[in-house]
């Protein structure tokens, strides 16, 4: 909760780093306390529309209006829908409970990251790097990823040892 609240002070930088996927980086923060996502960038939406004025409440107990929503393309199969327009705000806040019910998604998360994979097919769609005390949000650009796929019951196959069995 603390680095939250720097970070809604501060400005966020992102680190990127090598991986065998190729990885848009971005300052988008995956965040379980957050009711919705929260961007003051509108560069980052589509689709803007008005709506009545509404209070968010932020770490440090002060509120901030909002009165715009819309739509965040993270990557082709990667929507966040309903996006917040938050003035002022210095960071880009992805409500992990909006996330998994807009998706059709899970996260799990481990101690240096996160995996964010469709519920029906299990194929992931992103995945989140922990650093300072958060998880920034890293999409994938490629359509599927196999060595992350998990087949039928869930547990990891090898292709030579499946095709063992």
């Amino acid at each position: 909760m603390e680095k939250i609240r720097s970070l809604l002070t501060n400005k966020v930088g992102g680190n990127s780093n090598n991986t065998s996927v190729k990885t848009h980086v971005c300052n988008w923060i995956l965040d379980s306390g957050c009711s919705h996502h929260m961007t003051s960038r509108h560069k980052l939406l589509t689709n803007i529309w008005k709506t009545k004025p509404s209070r968010v409440g932020l770490p440090d107990g002060s509120d901030i209006l909002a009165s715009e929503h819309g739509c965040g393309t993270l990557s082709s199969n990667f929507v966040l829908k309903d996006v917040l327009c938050v003035p002022n705000l210095t960071c880009d806040l992805i409500s992990v409970k909006q996330l998994i019910k807009e998706n059709n998604c899970f996260v799990t998360f481990y101690a240096d990251y996160c995996v964010i994979q469709d519920q029906s097919t299990r194929m992931k769609i992103g995945r989140g790097e922990h650093r300072d005390g958060v998880y920034y949000l890293k999409t994938l650009d490629r359509e599927f990823d196999a060595r992350t796929r998990i087949e039928g019951d869930g547990r990891l196959w090898h292709p030579e040892i499946r095709s063992s069995l």
